[in-house]
């Protein structure tokens, strides 16, 4: 992706307060310039473009020490499953003995958190850990009730 070598002054006085303070100020140069990057999902090379440095860290206050991990393709993937885990979470909360028996939302559940891993959230043990024991549960009984009709 060279080609784009875009300059665009940095005004430090519109960093976060823990911007300012931190080792980046003392190194920071006068301009932004385009980054490339690679996606943490892909491998796919992205820019993080000056522009959009001085965005996120003058504007939203990001910490300046924050890159992007994701390249814009993987970014809207990446809130889509987080909202997937958001409504799978709350259906547990709500209805958890059905939960329980429904297989296809278990495994949807168990690679909802593979995708967000791999996007870089932190890995979720417990969870993953609790979804692997329903998964051998449910197909344990279904391995049983299968005996149980052959069987009668």
């Amino acid at each position: 992706m060279a080609g784009r070598n875009a300059k665009i002054a940095v005004d430090m006085r519109n960093w976060s307060d823990e911007s300012r303070r931190s080792m980046a100020a003392e190194f920071a140069g006068p301009v932004y310039v385009d980054q490339a990057l690679s996606c943490r999902r892909c491998d796919r090379e992205f820019v993080f473009s000056a522009q959009r440095q001085k965005e996120i860290f003058e504007v939203r206050k990001a910490y300046i020490w924050q890159r992007p991990v994701l390249c814009p393709q993987c970014w809207p993937l990446r809130l889509q499953w987080v909202t997937e885990l958001k409504s799978l979470r709350a259906r547990w909360s709500s209805q958890r003995a059905v939960m329980k028996r429904d297989v296809e939302a278990l495994w949807r559940w168990r690679r909802v958190l593979d995708e967000l891993t791999a996007c870089g959230l932190r890995r979720d043990k417990a969870q993953i850990a609790m979804l692997d024991k329903l998964l051998i549960r449910a197909a344990a009984d279904s391995d049983d009730s299968g005996l149980t009709k052959s069987s009668v």
